[in-house]
C-alpha cells in the first residue's frame, strides 16, 4: 500500500443500465472478463502513513471522485424521460396527468435550495451506506472541470424542447450505426409532451423549470 492510498472492504456497488448493456455484450468493443458496477460504498480497513481524510472504520464512497461520466466533456448533455405505453395512456390518461403533476412537483422541489438539504435526508434514508453530505454532493456538488464537471449540475426542461429533440435524434443514429437499436428514428407520435405541457400550464410552472447550479463542497450541510 503507498502512503496515500486507501483499502476499503466494499460493501454496496450500483449497477446502472450501461453495465448490463455491457455485460450483455450490447455496446461495440467491449472487452472481457469484465465486473459491471460503479458507485463502490465501504468501509476503510486501512490508510497510508500520509493520509489524514480518512481513518479505519469510516464509511467511504467511491466511483465518480476521479472521473464523471458525463457528456458534457464532448458537448453532449445527460438526459432522462418517462416512458410509457401508447395504449396507456388512451386508457387512463387520468393516470398519466397525475403522474406528471407529481413528476413536476418533485422536479419545483429539488430545484428550490431550501430544499436542497431535506432532499439529501430523503436519499439517505432510502439508501445504505452513504451520508447526508455524500447523498448532497451527488446532486448539487461543483466536480472539477479536469475531472468531467459542469458548471450546470442539472437542468429541468420537463418537456421536449428544441435541444431534446436534437439529443434524442442523435441518440437514436448512435444507438443503430452501434446495432443496439433497428431504427435511427423514433416512429411518428413517439415523442409526445403534450400531456406534460397541459399539466405545466395548468401549474402555472415556466418551461423549461429551471437549472442548477454546481454548488461549492464548502456548501455542503453540516
Amino acid at each position: 500500500m503507498g502512503e496515500s492510498d486507501v483499502s476499503i472492504d466494499i460493501l454496496y456497488c450500483g449497477v446502472c443500465h450501461t453495465d448490463l448493456h455491457a455485460a450483455r455484450g450490447d455496446w461495440p468493443d467491449v472487452r472481457y472478463p469484465l465486473v459491471p458496477g460503479h458507485e463502490i460504498v465501504g468501509r476503510v480497513n486501512a490508510v497510508g502513513r500520509s493520509v489524514s481524510r480518512f481513518k479505519v472504520g469510516d464509511i467511504v464512497g467511491e466511483g465518480s471522485a476521479r472521473i464523471v461520466a458525463t457528456g458534457h466533456s464532448f458537448g453532449i448533455s445527460d438526459a432522462g424521460a418517462i416512458a410509457m405505453r401508447e395504449d396507456f395512456m388512451k386508457a387512463r390518461p387520468d393516470i398519466v396527468e397525475a403522474w406528471l403533476r407529481t413528476e413536476l412537483e418533485a422536479q419545483q422541489y429539488v430545484l428550490e435550495p431550501k430544499n436542497w438539504t431535506k432532499v439529501a435526508e430523503f436519499v439517505k434514508s432510502q439508501t445504505a451506506g452513504i451520508s447526508v453530505q455524500m447523498a448532497w454532493f451527488s446532486i448539487y456538488g461543483a466536480i472539477p472541470k479536469a475531472a468531467g464537471g459542469s458548471p450546470i449540475r442539472d437542468e429541468k426542461p420537463f418537456v421536449f424542447d428544441a435541444r431534446v429533440h436534437k439529443l434524442l435524434a442523435e441518440t437514436y443514429v448512435y444507438l443503430h450505426q452501434a446495432k443496439v437499436i433497428d431504427v435511427d428514428k423514433p416512429a411518428p407520435g413517439a415523442l409526445d409532451d403534450s400531456v406534460a405541457r397541459k399539466v405545466a400550464q395548468a401549474a402555472k410552472a415556466p418551461l423549461p423549470l429551471g437549472i442548477i447550479k454546481a454548488q461549492d463542497v464548502s456548501r455542503i450541510p453540516k
